[in-house]
């Protein structure tokens, strides 16, 4: 009644775990499952070929059942790695270069059990020798079996280290996961051991039995935790191919995991940093860390200077759900230096005037305007001088317009250096500069134009082996009158009104146009 129970029980493990196999290949399309069918196919040969050597007598009997067995027993340490690192996402990329490895000497160890009556490189001899319940087989066992248990017990060693990994680097939900992904895995290990060492109970491997406890153990991580549905499959095959920084926090904001990519970001220190806060880890991006305590993405990027390039990111912040409740979140950072960067370009284009390097006529009026606004509201004065290049044609006559480019370059690289940060200068057009002097009255917007007429004057521009001086004519206006509608259009108007006089009165000299109220 006895043996009929144990095999009938081994039967039944057979069929479960093909059932389970062929259910999870057919119902669940989702990464790992493919190594956990055919896991449980592997179990479902060892199980059932064990079953008929339990029932057989004869040397012959036991010999055919041992190829049933193989055909599970030599493939199932491959597929219980590749579970392992399919599941946990670790050492994916170094042990699919092996993969091909595994499976030749998987193919070699059933060929040398399928063939052995005629060379005995796995079995030296079969034997048979009776008990209570059953006729057990007696191996003396090969050179090439003690290379497979060898190979095949170092491929379940890597699955279990790998799951220990796994419970080292997480936390909260994601380590209950972990933690009893690692327990089912050492489960085989004990029954294993027990049988080499003669110590089963009835002198039978119980490994097949044990195998097929951690089948429906890995199911019930995989619908109670649904552990293939967040980490670390999923995540940790994007973590490997994305460019972007990635970081998995729980719910206390305390780092998980992370990518490559965060790696290069963050340098060696980032090996010491799991488990750790983002307040220790982004201690230099308090901007940063308010994304992450409001939980919050961002629209303007965050710069970073880890690396030593200054480098621009998009913060993007997605909450980590599983069974309806929040388990941590993930915090991705795109980089957008390449766009940045042309954003400035573009800025630039748009703004500064390419041959001066100082503002284009219309990002003076736009900045102009904003601060003729802003004096308005504080009743202080405003000083406009529009500038001019006396006689400018004629140096592009004399020298070429090349010479002509150097003067303008060194005429605004004067004037930008001489007034003051808060100033705003620009090129008005062709060689006519205009400047604006916040809270600047007439006798000192006066006493500025005649340091630039004398500065100007001393200029001595190189081109080739030439010296070429230069003088400028100022038209000046004050706006401080603010009891009137003042218009910028207005301000700019009356200096060059002053300008066209400076020109008439013998150049290389200002004139202040006063500004005259308007009526309708």
């Amino acid at each position: 009644m006895e043996a009929l129970l144990i095999i009938s029980s081994l039967i039944f493990s057979a069929i479960f775990t093909l059932v389970l196999a062929s259910y999870v290949a057919v119902k669940v399309r989702k990464p790992g499952f493919l190594s956990y069918a055919l896991l449980m196919i592997s179990v479902s040969f060892y199980s059932f070929g064990y079953a008929i050597e339990l029932s057989s007598s004869t040397v012959g009997g036991i010999f055919n059942a041992l190829k049933i067995q193989y055909i599970g027993i030599s493939f199932l340490p491959v597929f219980w790695v590749i579970f392992a690192a399919d599941y946990t996402g670790l050492g994916k990329k170094i042990l699919r270069s092996l993969y091909p490895v595994f499976f030749i000497i998987s193919f070699t160890t059933l060929i040398l059990v399928f063939t052995n009556e005629y060379h005995h490189i796995y079995f030296k001899n079969i034997g048979v020798i009776e008990t209570k319940l059953f006729s057990i087989s007696v191996l003396d066992r090969g050179p090439w079996y003690w290379l497979n248990v060898t190979y095949a017990y170092s491929l379940l060693l890597a699955g279990n280290v790998l799951f220990l990994i796994l419970v080292a680097r997480s936390s909260g939900y994601l380590r209950k996961q972990a933690i009893l992904m690692f327990f089912s895995s050492v489960i085989p290990w004990a029954a294993n051991i027990l049988y080499l060492i003669g110590a089963s109970i009835y002198g039978i491997d119980h490994t097949p039995f044990f195998l097929t406890l951690v089948g429906p153990i890995f199911i019930l991580a995989l619908f109670r935790f649904k552990m293939f549905d967040l980490v670390p499959i999923a995540l940790r095959t994007v973590f490997d191919e994305m460019n972007d920084p990635i970081f998995v926090l729980d719910t206390g904001n305390r780092l998980v995991d992370y990518n490559k990519a965060a790696i290069d970001l963050l340098g060696n220190r980032s090996k010491l940093m799991v488990g750790l806060s983002i307040d220790q880890i982004f201690y230099n991006h308090a901007e940063l860390i308010d994304l992450l305590k409001n939980n919050v993405s961002n629209a303007d990027p965050i710069i970073s200077s880890a690396t030593g390039a200054t480098q621009y990111y998009r913060v993007g912040i997605s909450k980590l759900i599983a069974s309806e409740k929040r388990i941590g979140s993930v915090l991705t950072l795109h980089d957008v230096t390449s766009e940045q960067m042309l954003i400035g370009r573009l800025h630039t284009m748009a703004t500064i005037d390419e041959l001066t390097g100082i503002n284009n006529r219309r990002n003076f009026m736009v900045l102009c305007g904003k601060e003729l606004d802003r004096v308005k509201r504080s009743q202080r004065p405003l000083a406009l001088l529009m500038m001019d290049i006396d006689f400018f044609k004629r140096i592009n006559d004399e020298h070429g317009h090349q010479a002509g480019d150097i003067v303008l370059q060194n005429v605004a690289k004067f004037l930008s250096d001489d007034l003051r940060s808060t100033d705003i200068l620009g090129r008005y057009g062709g060689e006519e500069f205009v400047a604006a002097l916040p809270e600047t009255d007439r006798q000192t917007a006066s006493s500025i134009a005649a340091r630039l007429n004398r500065g100007i004057e001393s200029l001595e521009i190189r081109y080739q082996d030439k010296t070429i001086t230069v003088t400028i004519s100022i038209g000046i206006v004050v706006a401080d009158a603010w009891d009137q509608d003042i218009s910028l259009d207005r301000c700019l108007a009356k200096a060059d009104e002053a300008l066209y006089r400076a020109k008439e009165e013998g150049r290389n000299r200002f004139v202040e146009c006063k500004l005259e109220p308007e009526f309708s």
